[in-house]
């Protein structure tokens, strides 16, 4: 397995809301039916949590699979077709929260520039690399990484 930082950004106020949600589950569910009404509740959250995730964020979780096993050409395929979904329903990456029950702090469309140019990094190609963190920046301009990483090639080149 391959040791390549992944970053993973917690908001711990969205962490909190979903935990929140989650008790309410299983309070509704102690209600209904005690013990069993519990175990109920929490799968039935589960398998919604598993679903939203999966339904809507396959291809990133695929891309990072990629990223780790070091195999950046798929990694790059799969973030892009990520970028690409998220661009063309917006409103389910501004609303993660609610849509896919995401703690994430950064958009997906962020994470996956960020992670297309790191990749073409990984691979060589700065350019490249840095047209996507511009692009990021141009998309979230106080995206710390995006800035970061572009401080990094700049270090680089002198």
């Amino acid at each position: 397995m391959s040791k390549m930082p992944i970053t993973f950004n917690m908001s711990w106020f969205r962490f909190g809301a979903i935990m929140t949600l989650l008790l309410a589950f299983i309070v509704v569910g102690a209600i209904a039916g005690k013990e069993i009404g519990i175990i109920i509740a929490g799968l039935t959250f589960t398998v919604i949590l598993f679903s939203l995730r999966f339904v809507f964020g396959r291809y990133h979780s695929r891309g990072l699979r990629y990223y780790k096993r070091q195999q950046f050409e798929k990694a790059i395929a799969e973030f892009k077709k990520s970028l690409d979904f998220f661009r063309a329903h917006e409103w389910i990456d501004r609303y993660r929260i609610v849509t896919m029950l995401s703690p994430a702090e950064l958009a997906y469309r962020e994470n996956a520039m960020i992670s297309i140019g790191s990749c073409y990094a990984q691979l060589g190609d700065i350019e490249t690399s840095r047209e996507f963190y511009e692009e990021c920046l141009k998309e979230f301009p106080e995206s710390m990484l995006a800035k970061s990483a572009l401080r990094f090639i700049e270090a680089a080149k002198n």
